[in-house]
């Protein structure tokens, strides 16, 4: 199996699993059944050291508040709407005047095509250590499409299929690893290392891209 930019250092992920549901109207049940977007913002920023590192639980769960209430918006039912995510991510880091801006990776061409060159730019990136959050949906009306895209978990040294399945979801890209001829993400999702095959990840888009799949890749500026 051949990894290409694994990242150095330790990569902790949240779980939006770990707030409550209980309230149906309240914030952490929001969290709960949307909030992964957030999760993966917060992440994303305590691994380039933007944010100080919780010490526990709680205090990560108290900053995933924070960052929801004042940064990236949840909306009931929906979650975070790709066509606003990099919208509020620079929002926050422009307040905090931070040389980061996030943009949507845009690429044309057949299947194999856009296959090829999202591996090229999540590599660059990669190489940069620099994680990549990126959005599985929203199924748009006209797409057609209503299935979901397998995951899977190392089991030695093989990828196995670990029976969870997404539809509409953000994660973060850790890693890229070529097995059997295909590509393979390497993801930070509930607090677990998961892997998606790009193919499908392309194949899941394929009638509604640019509109749906999002992948967002960071934009060092200068101060």
């Amino acid at each position: 199996m051949n990894k290409t930019g694994a990242l150095q250092y330790r990569y902790d992920a949240g779980n939006q699993m770990w707030f409550s549901a209980e309230k149906r109207f309240g914030q952490d049940c929001r969290i709960h059944h949307y909030g992964c977007g957030v999760i993966a913002m917060l992440d994303f920023c305590i691994y380039k050291g933007l944010a100080e590192r919780p010490k526990n639980r709680q205090e990560y769960m108290n900053r995933i508040r924070c960052m929801e209430r004042r940064w990236m918006h949840i909306i009931p039912g929906f979650g975070i709407s790709p066509y606003f995510y990099a919208f509020f991510a620079n929002l926050y880091f422009r307040f905090h005047h931070i040389p980061y801006r996030f943009r949507k990776i845009w690429v044309s061409g057949s299947l194999k095509m856009r296959e090829e060159k999202f591996a090229k730019r999540i590599r660059e990136q990669l190489k940069e250590d620099l994680p990549l959050i990126f959005a599985v949906g929203p199924v748009v009306p006209w797409s057609g499409k209503k299935g979901r895209i397998t995951l899977y978990r190392l089991y030695g040294e093989k990828l196995i299929a670990s029976g969870q399945k997404v539809k509409s979801h953000y994660m973060t890209i850790l890693g890229l690893q070529r097995e059997n001829d295909q590509w393979y993400l390497q993801l930070a999702t509930w607090g677990e290392i998961r892997y998606m095959r790009l193919a499908d990840y392309v194949q899941h888009g394929k009638f509604s891209f640019p509109f749906t799949n999002t992948i967002y890749e960071t934009r060092i500026i200068q101060k």
